[in-house]
């Protein structure tokens, strides 16, 4: 038997339930893994409410991203086998799969080795946070040295990602947070500037340290209001890529700044627009492994939770007060 957590019903974390049962043999293309961590996400707690992209199913399984050892492989697997290490990236359904559990079944497609030069809480911090960032910035956002890029919400997990992401390929990073109680782990992670957003005007700060200018390349997850502010911070011909709506505030596509200066406004989400694609995909896993293995990428943990934690774990997520990625451990 293992533990797994279920949502019962699509109304947020207090209908999060830690259940017994049976989780059986993988079935063909599916690996089961014995979960070690698993990093928590905006995206599930999306899910949990019934506004990400799929629909929780009742007593849904969830969780996208975690790290483990494999356990027990199905047919026609060939990328991994019993005892190998593992990190788990978010390339499956998560109407369909999930891994919050002590043991939990997965398609093969989403494991990769786990670095040896990390724990399983961090492995567990790689797998959604590094591709989007990569993907956002260098596969769709065309980074390359020299450029300003501008990183929002920055002491985020992926907000931390995306300044080492962006320091790595040489860029200048500008990075936000809504007050300064977090710049120094910003400053930490590489950051070149941070920017308070409630105590600063975002749009006059990025032109004063551009020298007028303005940014190459943003990526953000906030949207609402931040995108039209952003559209008037970009230098000719920018790049922003928004993935997210954390705002949860309606968006004025800005108009003129984008006519004005022929800026590019691109939607981004990691499976579709990464993962999805070959290519784009070896890129990105080259890159991370690469700075993974060297040190240069190195995931910031805040705080860990225990699996009987984890509706605990997802309001603490909500609230705003972490820095760094937020761990279930299963110990």
């Amino acid at each position: 038997m293992s533990k797994v957590a279920r949502l019962q019903k699509a109304e947020g974390p207090d209908h999060i339930r830690i259940v017994d049962e049976e989780v059986g043999q993988p079935g063909k293309g599916e690996v089961r893994v014995s979960m070690r961590a698993a990093g928590l996400n905006r995206a599930e707690w999306l899910f949990m409410h019934g506004q990400y992209f799929e629909t929780p199913k009742p007593d849904s399984l969830i969780g996208m991203e975690g790290a483990g050892v494999v356990e027990a492989i199905g047919e026609g697997v060939s990328n991994v086998k019993p005892g190998d290490e593992v990190c788990i990236y978010p390339t499956f359904s998560c109407s369909t799969y999930g891994v919050l559990g002590e043991s939990v079944i997965i398609p093969d497609h989403a494991l990769v080795a786990k670095p040896e030069n990390v724990s399983f809480a961090e492995a567990a911090a790689i797998g959604m946070a590094y591709p989007t960032v990569y993907g956002g910035l260098v596969t769709m956002g065309g980074l390359k040295s020299g450029d300003t890029a501008v990183i929002t919400a920055a002491s985020s997990g992926v907000g931390l990602a995306g300044v080492q992401v962006a320091k790595a390929h040489g860029a200048k990073v500008i990075a936000t947070s809504r007050s300064r109680a977090k710049a120094d782990i910003i400053k930490a992670a590489g950051a070149d500037h941070v920017i308070a957003t409630d105590e600063e005007n975002l749009a006059e700060r990025i032109m004063e340290i551009t020298g007028g200018k303005g940014f190459d390349v943003a990526i953000d997850p906030v949207s609402g209001p931040f995108l039209e502010m952003l559209a008037n911070a970009a230098a000719h011909e920018a790049r922003i890529i928004e993935y997210g709506a954390l705002s949860m505030a309606p968006v004025n596509f800005p108009l003129f700044p984008a006519i004005a200066k022929g800026l590019r406004v691109i939607g981004f989400h990691v499976c579709w627009n990464l993962f999805d694609f070959p290519d784009r995909r070896e890129a990105a896993a080259a890159d991370i492994n690469k700075h993974i293995s060297s040190g240069v990428y190195r995931p910031k943990l805040d705080k860990e939770f225990t699996l009987a934690q984890t509706a605990d774990a997802y309001r603490y997520l909500a609230s705003n007060a972490q820095e760094g990625k937020v761990i279930i451990r299963f110990d």
